[in-house]
């Protein structure tokens, strides 16, 4: 097998795990193949196998990448899943989560091409069958059953929005996944009220899926002091910055496109005055659209053409920062700025323009945050970003001290609470989702450590030109600075 063949055979694999790859891919001609859930794992094994024999023709960022995807894919499945049995966990990550993507997706300029829809749409009846053998309804319970019913609603909604999208060529397999979804959901109906235990999965697992799912190399110790030490850090800010004002909060899509056209002037000539960037499209709602909260990016696809579009809600932020914050997050110099750099530096290259290290995505968000902050000379958006930060720091802490720490939830919500790094109401959902999905919390702020250390080891400027050269592979083995 040849290096492009393997590169190959691990995306038409892949979909049929992460079907939201194809959002970004679609360019490329991959076409799905479908693989049974039981076997998933035993093809991407295969795949590890064959890196070494098919390396020669591959340079070394290549091969990193491959094997941290290879890894992260075989850990997902393997292991993350014989700890975590939770129906909640599994219907947003394999079905409402992928099909909310594949529904923004199509409010692009192209939408998802019909044969991935079908391939996963095709696949769904087979997951929901393994999901059934699998999870324990004997430790089900009413803190995560009764949303992931009201998903699973949504999610037939969904199936029927891109199964119409994709044209009538998918309609038996989108009948068919609707009747899956219907069943399972019965299946969930009957398990409300039972009690459950929760389960932390220890440290060895926390860290393996750490390294698994970020690409960061850290224990515990070593994680809990950079988010104490950056805890420390932003309650300082807070404590010396004016406090935010809560509005008036632009509205208007033309109010929101003045703001997003300052962000090249503030932040050249360190990023350039946006010359280079694709077109970007700006939507703006305050409708619910699948898979946005407050602001979303979706790029343009591998080869950038077409526009790439920024959603955005206006009536759920309470500050003015959040909103300018947000915007340097999603537009310049974050996701947009940093996708059009991966497309030019590796055009038509699928392996290295594949960075989906949502630590190295979500990490850089974060980096543009306090970029931002920095350059805007006003105390009250510094005060914003670092009351972000310290939620940031409390969702991965708290993953942490449940899962390789075993501290019980309510002593893990205390401690946030006295930390500030959120409120005693927020507590208690804080401390549950980083629970039920603690790559999700961590890896943002993992990310973004590790680019603080990589930036504080080679300096600012050669740092962001490397991520805009290789993107997330400079981070992989990286570990966080002593601070």
């Amino acid at each position: 097998m040849t290096w492009a063949d393997l590169v190959q055979r691990y995306f038409t694999v892949a979909v049929t795990h992460h079907p939201g790859y194809a959002l970004a891919w679609d360019e490329f001609a991959i076409s799905p193949t479908p693989v049974a859930p039981a076997t998933l794992s035993e093809a991407y094994r295969s795949m590890s196998d064959h890196v070494d024999q098919a390396s020669d023709s591959a340079d070394d960022h290549e091969v990193r990448l491959l094997r941290w995807c290879l890894d992260g894919c075989r850990f997902e499945l393997d292991t993350a899943l014989s700890w975590q049995r939770d129906p909640q966990f599994w219907v947003d990550r394999q079905c409402y989560g992928v099909l909310a993507q594949m529904a923004a997706g199509n409010l692009r300029d192209r939408p998802l091409p019909p044969a991935w829809v079908r391939a996963f749409l095709a696949n769904l009846p087979g997951l929901f069958d393994s999901a059934m053998t699998n999870l324990d309804r004997q430790e089900c319970g009413q803190v995560d059953l009764r949303r992931a019913v009201r998903h699973l609603a949504a999610s037939r909604c969904l199936v029927r929005q891109v199964g119409d999208a994709a044209g009538g060529g998918c309609a038996d397999e989108a009948a068919r996944a609707d009747a899956a979804i219907d069943g399972f959901s019965a299946w969930l109906s009957q398990a409300i009220g039972k009690g459950r235990s929760l389960r932390p999965m220890g440290a060895r697992v926390w860290e393996a899926g750490l390294r698994a799912s970020t690409g960061v190399e850290c224990g515990p110790d070593e994680l809990e002091h950079a988010l104490r030490h950056q805890l420390d850090r932003s309650r300082r800010e807070i404590a010396r910055s004016r406090a935010p004002v809560s509005g008036p909060i632009p509205g208007s899509a033309a109010e929101i496109s003045r703001l997003i056209a300052r962000l090249p002037g503030i932040f050249a000539p360190r990023f350039g005055g946006g010359e280079c960037l694709g077109t970007l499209r700006l939507a703006v709602s305050d409708d619910a659209v699948p898979g946005v909260t407050s602001a979303s990016y979706q790029n343009a696809g591998s080869r950038g053409g077409g526009s790439a579009v920024v959603f955005v809600r206006p009536a759920v932020y309470a500050y003015r920062a959040d909103l300018e914050l947000d915007l340097a997050h999603e537009c310049f110099p974050g996701h947009h700025w940093q996708h059009t750099a991966q497309v030019r530096g590796h055009h038509g290259h699928l392996l290295c323009l594949r960075h989906g290290n949502r630590a190295f995505v979500e990490g850089w968000g974060r980096w543009c945050e306090g970029l931002y902050a920095g350059l805007a000379q006003d105390p009250s958006v510094n005060a914003r970003f670092h009351a972000r930060m310290a939620k940031y720091c409390g969702q991965a802490l708290a993953a942490l001290l449940v899962h390789a720490r075993d501290r019980p939830f309510g002593e893990v919500a205390e401690n946030l609470t006295a930390m500030d790094a959120c409120g005693s109401a927020d507590a208690p959902s804080l401390v549950l989702h980083s629970y039920f999905d603690p790559w999700r919390a961590t890896a943002p702020i993992a990310g973004y450590l590790a680019l603080r250390t990589f930036a504080a080891e080679r300096g600012e400027e050669e740092m962001e030109a490397m991520v805009a050269q290789h993107g997330a592979v400079d981070l992989l083995g990286r570990g966080l600075s002593e601070e």
